[in-house]
């Protein structure tokens, strides 16, 4: 596979889900069209693992990864799927952009990480940014604010988990881990559609909800985990870290042209903010040395 290729489809695929998720769960329900994508990802994941010859993993310390796994494929994708029906794509894409500087502060007390001065100034930088953006979208849309606490309590559950899974490093395969995820995350989820009334899983063909869970399972959920960890095999660090940066911009534009979404200055600003944040975070100790060296000379 061509690196560069694998590199623009992570990003094609970043920058869509957003907006797939909201046309999915404005057509089908949170419910539905979260149990349909499980359901659908998980016997893609497991046909992948047989023909590539991978055995899953039944060790403790496994089934430990898999359970944090799948609280990190239930819990905040159901939150953000919920939260879809009162937030703009747009802005659910600039919100997670914010998950490698909380990872990178929980991986203070959880793995003993460093606390830099570079991550102190994005988190001042990103927490700004969405208190802009947010601060306009509730004058706006009053009845956001269950949107903004249930994006808020995934991102931040996502993040932890993050950390969690780095803290046990189980050592099992991107794909045994993937499997196991959706494993214990498919009785989460069929467990929410049952309380919510089962709707029954009918699909309107002719419903772009429908086509979008069918996206998201096979090339979100398959093709993007793939691409992602081919790249990270290939590239260094801070090059994949540019994708966090371009994202959230292509998710705005699309969320704009394809689903009407309000774009104003105040968004914009934001936006710039948290992309100065994450530009801080990833290159901050690099542009801190560069400003270090003549001064030493």
């Amino acid at each position: 596979m061509s690196v560069p290729a694998a590199y623009l489809a992570v990003i094609a695929i970043w920058s869509t889900t957003p907006l797939g998720i909201s046309w999915s769960s404005a057509s089908l329900g949170p419910e539905l069209a979260t149990l349909s994508r499980i359901l659908l990802a998980l016997p893609m994941v497991v046909m992948v693992a047989w023909v590539l010859g991978i055995r899953m993993s039944w060790r403790r310390d496994a089934w430990v990864s898999y359970g944090i796994g799948g609280l990190m494929v239930f819990a905040p994708m159901y939150c953000t799927y919920i939260a879809a029906g009162y937030l703009p794509s747009g802005l659910i894409s600039l919100f997670w952009g914010m998950t490698p500087l909380l990872s990178a502060l929980l991986a203070r007390p959880l793995l003993g990480d460093r606390i830099t001065p570079a991550l102190i100034l994005s988190l001042l930088l990103g927490a700004a940014g969405l208190g802009i953006i947010f601060a306009e979208e509730l004058v706006i849309t009053v009845t956001a604010w269950p949107g903004v606490a249930l994006l808020s309590l995934g991102v931040a559950l996502y993040s932890l988990c993050a950390v969690l899974l780095k803290r046990v490093d189980s050592g099992v395969h991107p794909i045994n881990q993937t499997a196991g995820a959706l494993l214990v995350a498919l009785p989460c989820y069929g467990l929410t559609w049952w309380l919510n009334g089962a709707e029954a899983m009918i699909w309107n063909w002719q419903d772009r909800g429908t086509w979008a869970v069918i996206y998201l399972a096979l090339i979100g959920s398959v093709v993007g985990f793939f691409c992602y960890f081919y790249i990270l095999q290939h590239l260094r660090a801070s090059s994949v870290a540019l994708i966090t940066l371009i994202c959230p911009v292509f998710a705005l534009l699309l969320g704009h042209l394809l689903n009407a979404e309000l774009v104003t200055l105040k968004l914009l600003v934001g936006a710039c903010m948290i992309g100065l944040a994450l530009a801080c975070y990833h290159w901050g100790g690099r542009i801190r040395w560069h400003l270090l060296v003549p001064l030493k000379a």
